[in-house]
């Protein structure tokens, strides 16, 4: 898990998620859950009122799993282009306090 304040131009001022993975063996055992209230907590501690983050587009367990979560699609999207793999993925947005 990693985050900090948003790589967007268009989300000054907001934390981001940068990164959350659960090892598969540890799906729906709440790991994910605390990872995910502990970058929360941390990000509110450290002044972000809302925070974002991306989810690759087809990813439906991820998507699932952070509207669960309270996390909302705000409508933006981007086309990523890592090692050669182009994918596209949506942005979440959710208050932190």
């Amino acid at each position: 898990m990693s985050f900090g304040g948003s790589r967007d131009d268009d989300a000054e001022g907001l934390g981001e998620v940068y990164a959350l993975y659960v090892d598969p063996q540890r799906h729906r055992g709440g790991v994910g859950r605390m990872l995910m209230a502990e970058a929360r907590r941390q990000l509110a501690e450290d002044g972000f009122q809302e925070a974002i983050l991306w989810v690759l587009q087809g990813n439906d367990r991820a998507r699932s799993f952070y509207e669960g979560e309270g996390w909302e699609a705000d409508g933006a999207t981007r086309v990523e282009n890592v090692y050669d793999v182009v994918s596209t993925v949506d942005r979440f947005r959710r208050r932190l306090t």
